[in-house]
């Protein structure tokens, strides 16, 4: 419990220190500069962590509404995978890997067959860049992603050679076989799809690969993809595929990234607690005479140490409050930040990328977690500076 007296006694040194009235230059400098440092840190671990968490979410989002959270043998109806909580569409499907023939090379993609109703349609339709999606006239359609059309210099209209992979009619043999397709549109999601996805019509997929349609599973929180498959599993039903195993070593690299840049961020309010020890040493110092003085009036050493813990205990506080503040002022304005820079000089920094601005995306957790950590380290900083100073000098004896 912090005695009150010590409490009055910090928040008055508190105010010296940082120069709102009387105290010594080099002691408001070097509190000054704690606190600068300890906003600075916290800021930039802050808006660095939401440009992350911005990434995660745009990449999530753009290859999850292309990608069937869960594929289930087709022997099930629709109606009755409907019935398990957490499904939001069932729709039949299909999809194969194939390659692409050119000229002089080749590409391998994923072909995938779409019905009508599947939810994944009217995204690829709002994404089109050229040409149109497919009617039921139209013979052996295909969209392709603006990535692979621009390598092999595709134009909407033209024959795409295709090599396909079909299994015989008892299942024991594959034989390949090359199929043309008529190239209808192209798409454009900015995002890795575009370089490895084709979509074509279902029934011609079907036709061409000797196989039936398996149900496609749209779930209402794809995160939760190995509980619902679980589930699905205990009653009897039999998972094909799911998203997180074509996809879920590239989200944890993502995840890893995310924590090796918010590690080394800490380095740097890392560096201004350090410059917060040493401030406390040099304010303890500072105040040594008037530490003697009031213990010579009956102050024990234990109150004299709250005076300068509730000192540092304030500047730490405020340097992370004001952090925080700045780091989430700059997440909200650093995309138009950027855009202005790009519209001033041509440079973008996601040049190059599958983004066309920025993606940030401040989470409650995550800064609560950075306040939280910041603040403790800083606590536990402020006391081993106390204990060292108290420890090495006559900071509170009366000799």
């Amino acid at each position: 419990m912090i005695h009150p007296v010590a409490l009055s006694i910090a928040i008055r040194y508190v105010s010296t220190g940082l120069g709102l009235k009387g105290g010594r230059r080099y002691v408001r400098f070097v509190s000054r500069a704690s606190v600068v440092g300890i906003v600075l840190g916290t800021a930039a671990l802050i808006m660095v962590v939401s440009v992350m968490n911005g990434f995660d979410r745009e990449l999530r989002s753009r290859l999850l509404n292309v990608t069937p959270h869960l594929t289930v043998d087709a022997t099930v109806r629709s109606r009755s995978l409907l019935d398990f909580d957490g499904l939001r569409k069932v729709s039949p499907y299909l999809s194969s890997e194939a390659l692409l023939l050119g000229q002089q090379d080749g590409r391998l993609f994923r072909l995938q067959g779409l019905s009508p109703e599947d939810p994944q349609v009217s995204l690829i339709r709002k994404a089109l860049r050229s040409g149109r999606w497919w009617t039921t006239d139209d013979v052996a359609p295909i969209v392709i992603g603006e990535g692979i059309a621009y390598q092999f210099g595709l134009s909407v209209g033209d024959a795409v050679q295709v090599a396909l992979v079909e299994v015989s009619e008892q299942g024991d043999q594959v034989i390949p076989k090359i199929v043309s397709f008529t190239l209808m549109g192209t798409y454009a999601l900015g995002a890795e799809t575009d370089h490895r996805l084709a979509m074509t019509d279902l029934g011609s997929l079907s036709s061409l690969l000797g196989r039936d349609p398996v149900s496609r599973v749209d779930l209402d929180d794809p995160m939760r993809v190995r509980a619902v498959s679980s589930e699905l599993i205990q009653s009897g039903l039999k998972i094909n595929n799911r998203w997180d195993s074509e996809f879920g070593a590239f989200f944890q690299a993502v995840k890893l990234e995310k924590i090796m840049m918010g590690l080394l961020l800490s380095m740097l309010v890392g560096l201004a607690l350090i410059s917060l020890s040493s401030g406390m040493r040099i304010v303890m110092l500072e105040k040594k005479a008037s530490s003697q003085i009031l213990v010579a009036l009956g102050m024990t050493p234990k109150i004299c140490r709250q005076i300068f813990f509730v000192q540092g205990a304030v500047f730490a506080a405020l340097g992370i409050f004001l952090g925080a503040c700045l780091g989430v002022l700059g997440t909200v304005i650093l995309p138009a930040i950027m855009e202005t820079v790009q519209s001033l000089t041509g440079f973008s920094v996601v040049s190059g990328s599958y983004f066309s601005e920025l993606p940030v995306e401040l989470r409650l957790f995550d800064t609560m977690v950075i306040l939280g950590a910041a603040m403790f380290s800083s606590l536990i900083v402020i006391l081993l500076a106390i204990r060292s100073a108290s420890q090495r000098s006559t900071l509170f004896d009366l000799k």
